[in-house]
């Protein structure tokens, strides 16, 4: 077996311990839904504030746990196409196809990743829709504290709204940062903006400072991609024109060169 083979055979071992961690988690925690919700539709109105924390820390163990294995199985996607890359370059040419090969097999683990990341995703919303339904069955007068509800409800919509932008980014940056890219140094930012880039890197949503960067940059240019057309337009007309100048002058000076001497 050679060193290709032997890296095709990591590349199969991750994706067969993306799926069997992925499914695994992901059916436990929609079993769990399952009984739940049928305990919620049995019990009585007065038993149902035993359930709701129940409730709200399996939709929050949920999205710990899912989401420390996307950013794990994230970081060994990109591990495994950096060493792939360098692997490539040791060997010669004819073992393109065969490299070609595994690298395909990496996008369609990557692939795989963001479709469980969708699950995941998808069954938190379902949890959090029972956690709604549980708390409107109980009401002020099952012994909810009132002080603290309103307080628990933006919490719970900070927590959402963590959940779909955190996806979002996840998602995005997935894309974005897969594609061909140019290495480019040496970037000054305001302090506030290396702050908010330091969390998201701690938090594990992104690798590295450059990976955060790179996403931020790529959004600023998708918002600003009417403007930035306007302005492409207008640079091409000048190279145009730079253009249709450098032929008038070259056809002066041809006529000088061509101009008989005295």
């Amino acid at each position: 077996m050679n060193e290709l083979d032997d890296f095709r055979k990591r590349v199969d071992d991750f994706k067969r311990r993306l799926k069997e961690d992925f499914e695994r988690s992901l059916k436990r925690y929609e079993d769990a839904l399952d009984e739940l919700e049928k305990r919620v539709e049995a019990l009585p109105e007065d038993k149902l504030r035993d359930v709701y924390p129940t409730v709200r820390e399996l939709r929050r163990g949920l999205m710990s746990e899912l989401y420390g294995l996307h950013r794990e199985f994230r970081r060994m996607v990109y591990d495994l196409r950096r060493k792939l890359r360098r692997l490539a370059l040791r060997l010669p040419e004819d073992y393109g196809g065969m490299v070609d090969e595994v690298k395909r097999a990496l996008v369609d683990a990557r692939d795989e990743l963001e479709g469980y990341r969708d699950s995941a995703l998808a069954l938190a919303k379902k949890l959090r829709n029972l956690e709604l339904r549980v708390r409107e069955r109980l009401g002020r007068s099952a012994g909810l504290p009132v002080e603290v509800e309103p307080l628990e409800k933006g919490f719970d919509r900070l927590i959402v709204g963590i959940e779909e932008v955190l996806g979002e980014i996840l998602s995005s940056a997935g894309r974005i940062l897969s594609k061909t890219s140019e290495v480019i140094s040496s970037v000054r930012i305001p302090e506030s903006d290396a702050r908010v880039i330091r969390l998201l890197v701690d938090a594990g949503i992104f690798r590295s400072r450059n990976d955060a960067l790179a996403f931020f940059v790529h959004k600023g240019i998708e918002a600003s991609r009417d403007w930035l057309e306007r302005v492409q337009d207008r640079l091409e007309k000048i190279r145009e024109l730079q253009e249709e100048m450098r032929r008038e002058l070259e056809k002066i000076f041809r006529s000088e060169e061509e101009f008989p001497k005295d």
